[in-house]
């Protein structure tokens, strides 16, 4: 009995244990179930908020100037860091909250590199840059580098990007190359890459962006003042200065009103100047202060008008109250006269630019047309002021014990002295029109001149008026066709085609007959990128001011002399006709105007030198670019 109670509680345990195991195994797959449950069916009505997929915040990209290189020359590379908009990158310094972006170069034997060129910090008091960073690095390839052996330069980037977090980033880049002994022809786009980096260095590092209105009031005030005393203007100033003091002896109540229209006129064509610059410029025409003297027909015309008007002083014609006498006589048309010598005196100090003038119109020809024009109003009342105040002064202080016989014999005796002027200048504007025409532009000149001369002198013999009436018609009608003639020969020759001598220009001398080398974007690039210091002369024929500076100082033996110690590059970019690229690089300046004279020095920003120049000052900036 015991034993069958026994055998019967085991086999109640064992089925109690197969239960109870059971039970459990159930429990579980009910949870499971139940799991499953609110993960398939409750979960995917309120879907989870994962973090999206996101794309680096900076991308790397590395070009070769060219893909064959020559041994034993510099090839340039070009770092391309694009930032997603609202990110940063610091540049090869950075503060305590970040790291500096850094490169690592894989070099094959015998190549070495530079250091980085890093464009000017977009936000200086954080050393951080955004948008687009390009980046320049030269790298030296060794001279026993086999024609047609292949190269690989790689580099390690690395940065740390910031927006409202920091996250860490690298690339390994690859540039190919091949050595090659004929010259390597750039890639297109890193050519394109590299002028990008050089214009946006050269007008973030001197760009007129931190001019306000009120300093380019202030120089536009004082360039006008100082206008007056370039040698294009002097003699017209000299002749009106002299006509204001025969005026005061006559008339001393009407000397204040004849400086007022003189202001009146340098005001109205200064008005009329800008008015057409800011036309053509938003145009798509680059023009610049001086523009007109860019047209060879003005530049003919204008030349015809100082002979003419150097014959009147010499006197070999008179013709009464006339833009040539400068307002000399009385009456109404004595006022006009002194109006219209204002308006000349600006058309002839067009070729000349003062101290302080270049960076004012720069600044005005880029800002809005009512900054323009309160600009160029400025330089407008600097450059009346000093007859205007001269004929206010002769108002109130008159000699009238100065002998009105003497005082004659000078002032003719001066007149007939500003006639000499008056010839150098047609003579210079002739120089001029053979760089924008050629020689035959200048033989039809020439002969415009003969033409004016005798028309000249026919109306002096025969015009006068103690003659016929008769005889005065038939001299005026003669003069006027003579002088008509001259004109349109003048002008016809000039506007024909450009002669192969005259497209070939300065450009067709050789670096070694000159000391100049043509001027190009290429060029520059070329030789900066080969470390070479490098000094760009801005200039035009018809610039006096330019001309004066390379007679007295680019010119001097000195300076030449240290350029060659220097194994300095000297540029000329001749802006006598008009050129785009030209234009285009004065405008990264924050210029509108010749001269300028840009120092470029490897691993610093460019330097701008004075408009006026003196050995003294070249010999300074070149001494300064000695220690690298």
């Amino acid at each position: 009995m015991e034993r069958k109670a026994s055998l019967k509680k085991e086999s109640f345990l064992q089925t109690f244990e197969v239960i109870r195991t059971l039970v459990n195994r159930r429990t579980f797959e009910l949870f499971l179930s139940f799991a499953f449950f609110l993960t398939f069916a409750i979960l995917p009505a309120r879907p989870l908020s994962l973090p999206p997929f996101q794309a680096p915040p900076v991308s790397a990209r590395l070009f070769p100037e060219s893909h064959t290189v020559q041994p034993g020359k510099e090839l340039t590379l070009i770092f391309v860091l694009s930032i997603e908009p609202g990110w940063y990158i610091y540049g090869p310094v950075a503060d305590s909250s970040g790291f500096p972006t850094e490169v690592e170069w894989k070099l094959p034997n015998g190549f070495s590199v530079s250091a980085l060129e890093w464009p000017v910090f977009t936000d200086p008091t954080h050393s951080t840059y955004s948008g687009q960073v390009l980046l320049l690095a030269r790298i030296a390839v060794p001279g026993d580098l086999e024609e047609g052996e292949h190269a690989t330069i790689g580099a390690s980037v690395s940065w740390l990007a910031c927006s409202d977090q920091c996250i860490p980033g690298e690339a390994a880049l690859e540039a190919g190359i091949q050595a090659s002994g004929a010259k390597p022809q750039p890639d297109p786009e890193a050519a394109a890459l590299i002028s990008q980096v050089r214009e946006a260095s050269d007008s973030r590092a001197l760009g007129p962006t931190g001019l306000g209105l009120i300093s380019a009031i202030l120089l536009a005030l004082a360039g006008g003042l100082l206008l007056n005393l370039m040698p294009c203007v002097l003699p017209v100033l000299s002749l009106k200065v002299l006509s204001i003091k025969n005026r005061a002896e006559d008339d001393k109540s009407s000397t204040a009103l004849h400086g007022a229209l003189f202001a009146a006129g340098v005001l109205v064509s200064l008005w009329i100047l800008v008015g057409l610059l800011l036309a053509f410029r938003a145009g798509g025409s680059a023009l610049g202060w001086g523009f007109q003297l860019q047209d060879p027909v003005f530049v003919a015309l204008m030349a015809c008008l100082f002979f003419v008007i150097a014959l009147n002083f010499f006197g070999v014609f008179e013709i009464g109250p006339s833009l040539a006498r400068l307002g000399s006589s009385r009456g109404r048309s004595s006022k006009a006269g002194f109006f219209l010598s204002g308006a000349f005196a600006v058309l002839v100090a067009t070729p000349c630019a003062a101290p302080f003038m270049g960076v004012a119109i720069g600044f005005a020809l880029g800002a809005t047309a009512a900054t323009a024009f309160a600009v160029f109003t400025a330089l407008a009342i600097g450059f009346a002021a000093p007859v205007f105040a001269l004929s206010v002064l002769r108002k109130r202080r008159s000699n009238p014990k100065s002998p009105a016989r003497s005082l004659g014999r000078a002032s003719a005796l001066l007149r007939a002295g500003l006639g000499f002027p008056m010839a150098a200048s047609a003579a210079w504007l002739a120089g001029v029109l053979a760089k924008l025409s050629g020689s035959s532009a200048v033989i039809g000149l020439l002969w415009a001149f003969i033409a004016l001369g005798l028309g000249a002198f026919i109306w002096r013999s025969w015009g006068a008026p103690d003659r016929d009436r008769r005889a005065r018609l038939a001299a005026g009608a003669l003069a006027i066709i003579l002088v008509a003639s001259g004109a349109a020969i003048a002008a016809a020759n000039a506007g024909a085609s450009r002669s192969l001598e005259a497209k070939s220009g300065s450009s067709a001398l050789s670096e070694a007959e000159t000391g100049w080398i043509a001027w190009t974007p290429e060029t520059e690039a070329e030789l900066r990128s080969a470390g070479r210091i490098v000094f760009v002369d801005f200039t035009a024929s018809w610039c006096l001011t330019c001309a004066a500076n390379e007679a007295l100082s680019l010119n001097d033996g000195r300076v030449r002399a240290r350029l060659a110690e220097l194994d300095a590059a000297a540029l000329k970019a001749d802006w006598t006709a008009r050129d785009e690229l030209i234009a285009a690089r004065l405008a990264s300046f924050g210029r509108a105007g010749v001269p300028l004279y840009v120092l470029y020095v490897p691993g610093r920003a460019p330097r701008v030198l004075p408009e006026a120049l003196t050995p003294a000052i070249v010999l300074e900036a070149l001494r300064d670019a000695d220690r690298r």
